[in-house]
């Protein structure tokens, strides 16, 4: 794990996001960088991913976000201080 190529890229993404100019594809890497700056599931920001998937369905629902923020809403209730 390259961690001077996770910063970089979560930079990327954050810089994406806050241009409030993205698509899926910006989403899906910040959905990424959440999970590659988490040092172990504990520690990854369920709620944040949560948020995540609920705008990239928004913008394009599909049943695999759907799946997948199911999942992610399940780890957040899960994990502490979670939704």
């Amino acid at each position: 794990m390259d961690k001077n190529l996770i910063t970089e890229g979560s930079a990327l993404g954050e810089q994406a996001l806050t241009s409030r100019q993205f698509g899926t594809y910006s989403l899906q890497a910040a959905i990424a960088a959440v999970h590659a700056n988490a040092t172990d599931a504990a520690a990854t920001d369920w709620t944040e991913i949560v948020g995540l998937y609920d705008v990239l369905f928004s913008i394009n629902p599909s049943p695999v976000i759907e799946l997948n923020r199911a999942v992610a809403g399940c780890d957040a209730r899960r994990s502490p201080g979670g939704a």
